[in-house]
């Protein structure tokens, strides 16, 4: 059983790992009035800001769970071998709340703004986009997976979990900004901007079940009652995300973000490039889905009486045909459409930029996820607020210190 919980957790973990390689917080730099294609991407309205024009290529990663957690030396794992789950590299974070989970990486690759005259901007952006997630999983199977089924407390114990989902989406995203100044009189400041995105779906996998039923018996036996599972994937779908090539697997898609910001002027500073004391924003970002027909998967219903699941054995390498080949044997595949889209991490930003004198500023923000949990397939961000206080100099130098709270999603 050991070869199987690891699996599981591998698939969970295994696309997270770049977030050790932190490089820049792009939530945290992108408060700056001159953040350029980072804070476009937060707000589109913000390629109307103060630089004229900005090239970026960059790396943005995350991690955050209140199932497992990793330590540096996990990136240096190989994950050919046992030792991928050593104690060492790996925690159970103890507590007896659902279990969720979120691991996001944006390669940005080569992207520019320009400010094209006084009242407009454009920009183009192409990102490498990835994510993970699982959602509710219950207490209980969350300790049984993490100690290989070697978890007696568990055994004998009839136990459900009302909703439990699990996806990964690969995909690029190439995305057109424009943002205009459609107000500006001696107090006020209003600007918008939308972008445009074709999105290239490169794989993606979900799975969701409902009022999941099931009994551990030892640490090789299971049962399973009637539970039907929710199941796709895309082709040529791997766990390892550095595999998985740059060809489109999808049906071509689009996406948009919206923004808006406004300022509260004053004459303090109105001989300067940033003359506001107050600036208001808000923005929904990743709006959309990607569209997937199934490769060889499909909705199976899970019926198993006293399962011994300690043989099963699958290479991560060949993992999706692994999955199908079992599940087909097992269980059978349901007539189900073999279509399905994943709906994108769409996010509503907040945020209030206040500045307390020449160079120093304070800012607000706020992410709100706005992607429900009862779709059948999606990719989410968590929520997170945070104050930073900024030194911004003019063009040349922005120093910030963000705080945050990330609260783990409970629905």
């Amino acid at each position: 059983m050991k070869n199987t919980s690891k699996f599981i957790i591998f698939i969970l973990i295994s696309t997270s790992f770049l977030s050790i390689l932190k490089a820049q917080g792009i939530y945290g730099f992108s408060n700056s009035n001159y953040s350029g294609i980072s804070g476009v991407i937060q707000n589109p309205d913000n390629a109307f800001g103060s630089c004229k024009f900005d090239l970026t290529l960059g790396v943005n990663a995350g991690y955050i769970s209140n199932w497992i957690g990793i330590s540096r030396s996990f990136l240096f794992v190989d994950f050919n071998k046992d030792s991928l789950l050593k104690r060492s590299t790996t925690k159970l974070i103890e507590g007896n709340a659902q279990r969720n989970f979120i691991s996001s990486s944006r390669i940005i690759m080569p992207s520019f703004l320009i400010k094209i005259n006084q009242k407009s901007a454009m920009a183009f952006q192409w990102s490498i986009r990835n994510y993970m997630n699982i959602n509710s999983m219950d207490n209980e199977l969350a300790k049984t997976l993490y100690n290989h089924m070697e978890y007696p407390s568990a055994y004998g114990k009839n136990s459900s979990a009302q909703q439990i989902s699990a996806s990964s989406h690969l995909w690029a995203e190439y995305g057109l900004t424009y943002a205009r100044e459609i107000l500006d009189n001696a107090q006020h400041n209003m600007t918008i901007g939308i972008t445009a995105k074709f999105l290239q779906g490169i794989q993606s996998f979900y799975a969701q079940a409902k009022n999941f039923q099931y009994e551990v018996l030892s640490d090789s036996t299971m049962n399973i009652y009637s539970s039907t599972i929710e199941y796709g994937h895309s082709k040529n779908f791997s766990v390892n995300p550095f595999s998985a090539g740059y060809a489109m697997n999808s049906k071509p898609s689009l996406g948009f973000d919206l923004g808006i910001n406004y300022f509260i002027k004053t004459e303090k500073y109105s001989n300067d490039i940033v003359d506001y004391l107050l600036k208001f924003s808000a923005s929904l970002v990743d709006i959309g889905s990607i569209k997937y027909t199934k490769d060889n998967s499909n909705n199976f219903t899970a019926n198993a009486n006293k399962w011994n699941v300690r043989n099963l054995i699958f290479d991560y390498k060949q993992i999706a045909q692994n999955m199908d080949d079992t599940i087909k044997r097992k269980f059978g595949f349901l007539n189900a459409p073999n279509t399905y889209k994943m709906k994108l991490p769409t996010s509503l930003f907040l945020q209030a930029d206040w500045r307390l004198s020449e160079k120093v500023y304070l800012n607000f923000t706020a992410r709100l996820s706005r992607t429900n949990n009862t779709k059948i397939a999606f990719s989410k961000e968590n929520a997170y607020f945070s104050i930073a206080p900024r030194i911004e100099s003019i063009k040349d130098f922005s120093f910030s210190v963000p705080l945050y709270y990330y609260p783990i999603y409970r629905n």
